[in-house]
């Protein structure tokens, strides 16, 4: 039996070799209908084109069908800028809108800024049509093939797009810039939920309405193209995430052709002579050879995933002087004796992750004297029990609020959470956790706001002295992930202060694995650090300390975490849930929930620079 196993694996081998790699594999149109069958997709609700830049190959859904594009018009829209600068219209230092022209073109794509993009378009033409016929040169349309709706509703086609990158593709040198700027786009969001360390994804996605899509260069062992476009389908952002991770597994096998003729003649033996040109799978069979036809083959290992949560700004309190007032702005009033009541709203986030983590402003304690300065924030002890009814396990103590009444209100802080069971990390010890499946979580809590006599604002080589020593701390615990949650910056201000960036940098070259900030009481945007993201402000969340502030936008940061093969975790991916801080239009009621109006969703996620 075990000869006739070997002569049998061995003529399997041969024809392995004889035929190209993708006859012992699922082809792209096969990928592509069982991922559209798994996900309940038709042409009505999903669009899609693929391109294998080392064949020429391609497959699409709906070719020509025109969808509502979103942000994806930005990409050709660039490419013509730099088109005009290029023949000499155009400088980068000129300005369009009140931007320099350069710093448009990051902003647009980098940070898909409406309002940067705009002004470019204003230096293509004033003129609509114009405007979209330039636009259109990438495409492989002619003028008079683009329908009424592609000038009217910024539409566009899988294959719009696919031509567009194929030419982006070819002109690399052309576009290096802005290449670059879309490597830096949108870091673990949309097709770069499937990104790698050796699998950098050039892309620019688009969201309009419950129309979400996304289109770039994936830089797999065989560079592939890809554009898809979903309609008011449910989880399409990962959705996204995971078509590209299948087209990457497709091209990660290697193109190989070889004739049948001169292979069918060899025997097993010579055949081996040849492992170095096979493709992965005949390899996998020829190594077989060696098994006993009886061993069962070893099933490769579901990466595990953990999903940990962070919120902003949450102050479960309110002033000394509105302690026991019967009005809707005392936010303990509102909450009454219903703990359940702040993060009611959200629960079904926090409750379906593996970790959740809020800045905690104020003090539980019963403590009235207070440090001399306008806003002091405080609830009784047992309003801590806000937290663990919210599914909140831990919270950041390292705040300008968490002294606000003196060493006692922080003690009497940390003994109520440690009565409710919820975790902390402040200055004095950073946060060790392990989680299911024996993941070792670490955070370190640092706050630079209200040092004086510390450290002078923005002294970041001073910060990064306690900041390694907390690291180092993690490190030697053997952390698998190192997070960072920073209170930092000024208040009401939507954009980072330079030294915060630098700082942010600094931190990322340190080693930690994403950076969260606070204190703003505003959003401010994402960043990527060298593949460390960074998300300078979440703003405020269930706050108790302004019954009507400005802004009422929140986001909601779900970071997911991988453990691969080789037992190492990182950080695979991230999800900002749109939210405001409110669930009454026009005041603040103290429990957040996410947005659904599509037009709220938007401008938080411009906030973002998403």
């Amino acid at each position: 039996m075990r000869k006739a196993a070997a002569v049998f694996l061995a003529l399997t081998l041969i024809l392995a070799l004889a035929l190209p790699a993708s006859a012992a594999q699922a082809g792209p149109e096969e990928i592509i209908e069982s991922f559209m069958a798994e996900h309940g997709l038709t042409e009505d609700n999903f669009v899609c084109g693929w391109y294998d830049i080392q064949s020429g190959a391609s497959f699409y859904v709906g070719e020509d069908v025109f969808r509502v594009a979103g942000s994806m018009y930005k990409l050709p829209l660039a490419m013509t800028i730099y088109d005009m600068i290029a023949d000499g219209s155009l400088t980068k230092d000129d300005y369009a809108g009140g931007y320099r022209v350069g710093d448009a073109l990051r902003l647009a794509i980098v940070y898909s800024d409406n309002d940067a993009a705009q002004a470019l378009r204003t230096r293509v033409s004033a003129n609509r049509d114009e405007y979209r016929i330039r636009l259109a040169a990438y495409s492989g349309y002619e003028p008079d093939e683009l329908p009424e709706e592609y000038f009217t509703e910024n539409r566009l086609s899988p294959r719009f797009l696919i031509n567009t990158l194929i030419y982006l593709y070819e002109h690399s040198g052309d576009y290096a810039e802005l290449i670059d700027y879309m490597l830096q786009a949108h870091p673990g969001m949309y097709f770069k939920l499937a990104e790698t360390d050796d699998m950098p994804i050039a892309h620019k996605y688009g969201y309009f309405e419950g129309n979400l899509g996304d289109c770039g260069i994936v830089y797999a062992e065989r560079p592939f193209l890809l554009a898809a476009m979903f309609k008011g389908v449910a989880g399409s952002e990962k959705l996204l995430g995971e078509l590209c991770a299948l087209m990457a597994d497709y091209a990660s096998e290697p193109l190989i052709e070889l004739p049948i003729e001169p292979l069918a003649a060899l025997p097993a033996l010579a055949a081996a002579a040849l492992f170095p040109l096979m493709p992965r799978g005949a390899l996998l069979l020829a190594l077989a050879l060696t098994v006993p036809a009886s061993a069962p083959a070893e099933p490769e290992p579901e990466p595990e995933s953990w999903t940990l949560t962070f919120a902003g700004d949450c102050t479960i309190g309110t002033l000394n002087a509105w302690q026991g007032s019967a009005a809707s702005n005392n936010m303990l009033y509102v909450i009454g004796d219903n703990y359940a009541y702040p993060f009611s709203g959200v629960i079904d986030l926090f409750e379906n992750d593996d970790f959740t983590m809020v800045n905690l402003e104020g003090a539980f304690t019963d403590e009235t004297e207070h440090r001399g300065k306008p806003y002091c924030f405080r609830a009784s002890p047992d309003y801590a029990e806000c937290l663990t009814l919210g599914s909140v396990e831990a919270v950041s103590l390292a705040n300008n609020h968490s002294r606000d009444y003196h060493e006692q209100g922080l003690a009497d802080t940390r003994a109520a959470l440690e009565a409710e069971g919820v975790l902390y990390s402040d200055e004095d010890a950073p946060l060790l956790v392990e989680l299911r499946g024996g993941l070792r979580l670490g955070i370190a809590a640092f706050n630079a706001v209200e040092r004086d006599g510390v450290y002078a604002v923005g002294d970041v080589d001073g910060y990064m002295r306690a900041i390694s020593d907390d690291y180092a701390a993690l490190d030697e615990a053997g952390c698998d992930i190192k997070l960072m949650f920073i209170h930092w910056g000024w208040e009401y201000r939507t954009a980072p202060e330079g030294w915060m960036t630098e700082l942010a940098q600094r931190m990322a070259e340190l080693g930690f694995d994403a950076v969260i900030g606070s204190h703003p009481h505003v959003l401010q945007r994402v960043e990527d650090m060298d593949g460390v993201p960074v998300f300078y402000s979440l703003g405020n969340f269930a706050y108790g300390g302004h019954s009507d502030p400005d802004d009422p936008d929140s986001a909601v940061l779900r970071l997911t975490v991988e453990r691969g093969e080789d037992g190492v975790c990182a950080v695979a991916g991230c999800e900002l849930v749109p939210c405001s801080i409110s669930s009454t239009p026009g005041t603040n009621d103290f429990r957040p929930q996410p947005y659904t109006d599509e037009a709220d969703i938007e401008r938080v996620l411009g906030k973002l620079g998403l």
